[in-house]
C-alpha cells in the first residue's frame, strides 16, 4: 500500500540572486565591518557597564589584523573612498529590496510533506532548490512534544533579515526536532499544531516560554523569585474592582540597557560613516611607517587636530547620510520608550502604546498568557481567534513583572466574574 499524504506545508529557504558573485568583496567587507561592531557593542556592555573584564581571544586579534589592512587600502584609495562609500550603501540597500520583494512574493516558500505508510511510520520531505531533499523517518511513538517557535528569515547576498516568522516543530525524544510549518501569522502556525494533536497525544508547547498552563514551558511561579530580587521596578498596575490598568514606566537603570538596544537595531550605519573617517586617519599613519620602512627615513606623524581634518573627505552628502543614521537611531529609541499599556476588564482585554490602540481581545476567550524571550521578549495574549503581542519591555525582569500582572488580571476577572 503507498505512503498518504498526512500533511503539505511550507518551510522558508531564501537563496542568493545570481548577482551575490558580483559583489562578493563588499559583503565580505560589510562582514567584517559587522564583526568589529558586534565586538565593539560586546566590550562595551561587558567591560564598561557590567565591570567584567573579557578576554582577548583569537577572534579579537584577527579583527584588529583586519582593520588595520582595511585601513592602509582606505588611505591608499582615499580620492576614490567616498563614492566606494556611496556605492556600498546603494548596493546593501538595493539588496536587501530585491531580498524583502522575493520574500513577499513566495519565492522563498519551498514545500514540506509528512507521508504516512500503512504501519503508522511517517516520512518527512523537504524540497530544496536544485531538486535537492531533505528526508527523515520517524514514528508518532518517538513524538515528546509539539513545539512553536520564533525564528528570523535572512535573505540576499548581504543577508540582511527580512522578517521574523513563526514554526511548528516536532520535538523527538533524541533531541532533534522538525519543522512542520511556518508562517508570519502565529495563530495560523497556533491551529495547525492543534490539528496535529489528533494523531499524537503530547502537549503544545512555546519554546523557552514562561506562563500558566499548558503552552508554557516554564511555569510562572518559577520566575517569581528572580523577580523578588529586582528593584525599581519599571511596571505599574492600578486596581480596582471592575477594571486593571497595566502600564510600563521608564527607569533611569534602563538606560544602558535602552543605549544598547538603540545601537544594537539602529547604529551600524552610523559605525560605518564613523569608521571611515577613522580609518583613513589610522591608514595614513600605517602608510608612513610602511613608506618609512621601505626607503629607511625618519617617520614624521601628523595626528588630525580637529573632527574637520579627521572627517576632511566628507561632503555635504556624508553629513545627509550621517544625519540619516542618527534620525533612524533617534527614531528607533523612541520606538522602543513607548509606554505599553493593558486595561483589563471581565469584558476586554486592550492593549496599546501611549495613545495609540493595538488591539483587543474577549477576556473570557483567553487561552493563554505567555512571555517569549527570544529572539526579544515579547507578551503574546492568545485565544482561540486571534493573538495579541505586546512589544519588548526594556529586560527580562520588567517582562515577567508584567507577564505576572496580566496573568493576575485575567485569573481575576476570568475566575470570579463568570
Amino acid at each position: 500500500m503507498p505512503e498518504k499524504v498526512l500533511y503539505q506545508g511550507k518551510a522558508f529557504y531564501p537563496q542568493k540572486s545570481i548577482y551575490a558573485i558580483f559583489i562578493f568583496p563588499l559583503v565580505q567587507i560589510k562582514k567584517i565591518f559587522q564583526a568589529l561592531y558586534n565586538l565593539l557593542l560586546k566590550l562595551m556592555w561587558v567591560e564598561l557597564i557590567k565591570g567584567e573584564i573579557k578576554q582577548n581571544d583569537l577572534a579579537g586579534i584577527l579583527l584588529f589584523t583586519l582593520f588595520i589592512v582595511l585601513s592602509w587600502l582606505s588611505f591608499i584609495l582615499k580620492n576614490y573612498l567616498q563614492l566606494i562609500l556611496i556605492v556600498f550603501i546603494v548596493i546593501w540597500y538595493i539588496d536587501i529590496g530585491i531580498a524583502r520583494q522575493a520574500y513577499q512574493q513566495q519565492k522563498y516558500d519551498r514545500p514540506l510533506q509528512i507521508l504516512q505508510n500503512e504501519t503508522g511510520d511517517l516520512r518527512w520531505l523537504l524540497s530544496l532548490p536544485e531538486h535537492k531533499i531533505l528526508e527523515n523517518r520517524f514514528s508518532w511513538g518517538q513524538v515528546r512534544e509539539i513545539a512553536i517557535a520564533s525564528r528570523p528569515i535572512f535573505g540576499g547576498a548581504f543577508e540582511e533579515k527580512l522578517d521574523q516568522i513563526w514554526q511548528v516543530k516536532l520535538w523527538l525524544y533524541d533531541g532533534s526536532d522538525w519543522v512542520v510549518e511556518e508562517d508570519t501569522d502565529l495563530l495560523v502556525v497556533l491551529n495547525i499544531a492543534k490539528k496535529l494533536q489528533a494523531y499524537v497525544t503530547v502537549p503544545i508547547q512555546f519554546a523557552e516560554s514562561y506562563g500558566s498552563g499548558e503552552y508554557a514551558m516554564i511555569d510562572l511561579e518559577e520566575s517569581k523569585m528572580f523577580i523578588g530580587a529586582v528593584k525599581n521596578w519599571g511596571i505599574k498596575c492600578h486596581k480596582t474592582e471592575k477594571k486593571w490598568h497595566l502600564s510600563s514606566v521608564w527607569q533611569f537603570h534602563h538606560s544602558w540597557q535602552f543605549i544598547k538596544q538603540v545601537f544594537k537595531e539602529s547604529g551600524f550605519l552610523l559605525f560605518v560613516l564613523l569608521m571611515s573617517g577613522i580609518m583613513l586617519q589610522f591608514g595614513g599613519f600605517i602608510n608612513l611607517f610602511v613608506q618609512g620602512f621601505r626607503g629607511q627615513e625618519p617617520v614624521i606623524i601628523e595626528f588630525a587636530q580637529s573632527p574637520a581634518q579627521l572627517f576632511a573627505f566628507w561632503n555635504w552628502h556624508s553629513f545627509f547620510a550621517f544625519g540619516t543614521a542618527i534620525a533612524l537611531m533617534i527614531y528607533k529609541g523612541w520606538q522602543l520608550s513607548r509606554v505599553k499599556h493593558s486595561f483589563i476588564d471581565q469584558y476586554f482585554l486592550k492593549v496599546s502604546l501611549d495613545n495609540q490602540a493595538i488591539g483587543k481581545v474577549k477576556t473570557p476567550e483567553i487561552e493563554a498568557v505567555l512571555l517569549v524571550p527570544y529572539p526579544d521578549p515579547r507578551i503574546l495574549i492568545i485565544s482561540a481567534a486571534s493573538v495579541l503581542v505586546i512589544p519588548k519591555l526594556p529586560n527580562l525582569a520588567d517582562s515577567l513583572l508584567y507577564l505576572t500582572y496580566l496573568q493576575g488580571a485575567v485569573n481575576y476577572f476570568q475566575l470570579e466574574h463568570t
